[in-house]
């Protein structure tokens, strides 16, 4: 789809940032009846924590990780998180706090793909965010402690004619659990998005999207969603370039 789950949004951001990643993955020389099966892969990383090509602003270093097993072909089953000391709202009540755990599984079968994520998102004295790409909302501070989470399920079909319709279904708590110096212009209440789009594949590294987006958001004074609760085709034309040095 055109814009990323806006769990994703909110709780995974800076969705882009500098540091160090090392990856990898497991083979069995013989799993079933197959042979170098490729059984599981991992990432991990230590990032800055403060953004897409910023410095540092703080001591500490977030630690990223991600691990995926391949229990049988056309299954991934999967697990992430991430854990760091941030630059806080109020240097009076220490370091700022952000902790994500996440866990994914997805499914191929035929030219069917479903996939879905959970992702659980832990956050304390945190400064506010500005609007980020892909429809992110701008973030208040969070002042004291505050518990988010959510989840979406894609399910895609890709013909024989380039063409991959989609439908996707998700869903943000962002205050599951809340302990703030109550700031009036937090939003509570959960959101939804039912997204019905179609991708035309023009080659390999190009392609067109166009996505209808069903919207549900009740909180009044401070909205998640641009244009919440109306529904509104947005499209977008993607062009990949990349290199390859051997």
């Amino acid at each position: 789809t055109i814009y990323r789950s806006l769990v994703v949004r909110q709780l995974v951001s800076p969705l882009r940032d500098l540091g160090f990643q090392v990856s990898g993955s497991v083979k069995l020389k013989k799993y079933g009846s197959l042979e170098d099966y490729k059984f599981f892969d991992y990432q991990l990383g230590i990032m800055n924590g403060s953004g897409m090509n910023q410095w540092d602003n703080n001591s500490s270093k977030d630690i990223v990780f991600r691990g995926v097993f391949y229990p049988w072909k056309g299954i991934h089953i999967g697990g992430s998180g991430r854990f760091g000391k941030q630059k806080p709202y109020s240097s009076a009540a220490g370091d700022g706090e952000r902790i994500t755990f996440g866990g994914e599984v997805k499914l191929e079968y035929f030219n069917f793909l479903l996939q879905g994520e959970y992702i659980y998102g832990y956050r304390k004295n945190l400064p506010g965010q500005e609007a980020s790409g892909c429809g992110g909302a701008a973030t208040p501070p969070i002042i004291d402690e505050l518990e988010s989470s959510g989840y979406y399920f894609t399910l895609l079909y890709k013909t024989p004619w380039n063409l991959e319709p989609v439908v996707k279904y998700e869903v943000y708590n962002p205050a599951d659990k809340i302990n703030l110096e109550v700031d009036n212009t937090l939003p509570t209440e959960s959101v939804s998005t039912i997204t019905l789009g179609l991708n035309y594949f023009l080659n390999d590294w190009s392609r067109l999207q166009v996505n209808y987006m069903i919207n549900d958001d009740p909180n009044e004074s401070h909205t998640l969603i641009t244009d919440r609760n109306d529904a509104y085709f947005k499209q977008q034309f993607v062009v990949q370039f990349q290199a390859i040095l051997q």
